[in-house]
């Protein structure tokens, strides 16, 4: 089975955020081990069995051995054996046709009848128009991996902002009247902040007493309602639960209740804001893009 590049971009939407702090004095070895890292990540994600997943691999071949930056060695949902080698370059320019047709000499080097190999190059800063030829003709598929620029963030929805103006109910005065006590030590400490829930007779849910005393006497976001006084009636009487436990029976309830106006609230809601990676096939243009905290944004181009 040959994996087209759309089919592998695909796959790769089960990417994840990385986020590696590697100290290293071998040139480039940090970006091939950010790459292990997504790959890595793929590899949880892709519905397959992984049996080998390492970087900095030696491969012999049918002329000589190949140094592989990732490995990725997995069992399909069909049973069959699969590799995938990847290259990574983290260069200045973009990639070179001739860079494409060295790593196309790996992957058919290493092409084995039991285990078909594909062939992936991720580098930083693209590739040159005869690159890609290569990679089309060869079924190689070719990315970039980088921290997002302003350029590739530009007209795209970076966040979306959502500000509300809540109103907080203030509930003060209560006063009940008791038809039967239950529990006299509840009643005598209940604590005022506590679960105080009503349970009117011949229902199975009870009801916070707070949504008794408020429920259509707050007002609008826009005009809060002044403190008032107001009175709920149960008759029959009704169950008072503290604490989830019985502990009165009441006819009526007085309080004074009301609502002001809270300090807006701002809330930021998806968007590219916070993206801390971006995977663009180069081939295609469609990108991934992983927040700080782990999204994930999937767009056509």
């Amino acid at each position: 089975m040959t994996l087209s590049p759309t089919d592998r971009m695909g796959q790769a939407s089960g990417f994840r955020s990385v986020h590696t702090r590697i100290v290293s004095s071998a040139p480039g070895e940090s970006y091939e081990l950010v790459v292990q890292s997504i790959v890595s990540q793929l590899a949880k994600r892709a519905g397959v069995e992984t049996t080998r997943l390492e970087h900095d691999v030696s491969v012999i071949g049918k002329a000589t051995a190949n140094q592989i930056d990732v490995l990725w060695d997995f069992t399909d949902a069909s049973g069959e054996a699969r590799r995938v080698v990847f290259e990574a370059r983290d260069f200045k320019n973009p990639i070179k046709q001739s860079s494409l047709h060295a790593f196309r000499s790996v992957v058919d080097d290493i092409q084995a009848e039991d285990r078909p190999v594909d062939g992936v190059m991720i580098t930083t800063t693209g590739y040159q128009r005869g690159a890609k030829r290569i990679a089309e003709t060869y079924g190689l598929l070719v990315l970039e991996l980088r921290p997002p620029t302003a350029a590739d963030l530009a007209d795209r929805l970076e966040a979306i902002v959502i500000t509300m103006n809540p109103i907080v109910p203030v509930v003060n005065d209560v006063a009940m009247e008791v038809v039967e006590i239950l529990d006299a030590d509840a009643m005598a400490n209940r604590d005022p902040w506590g679960s105080h829930e009503i349970q009117r007779q011949g229902s199975e849910e009870p009801i916070p007493l707070q949504r008794i005393l408020t429920d259509g006497e707050l007002g609008t976001f826009e005009v809060p309602r002044a403190p008032h006084a107001i009175q709920r009636v149960f008759d029959p009487p009704a169950l008072l639960l503290l604490n989830h436990q019985p502990a009165a029976r009441l006819h009526a309830i007085k309080a004074t209740v009301g609502s002001s106006a809270a300090p807006p609230v701002t809330v930021t809601v998806g968007g590219l804001k916070s993206v801390a990676w971006m995977l663009r096939d180069a081939i295609s243009g469609a990108r991934l893009w992983f927040g700080e905290r782990g999204q994930i944004w999937s767009t056509d181009s």
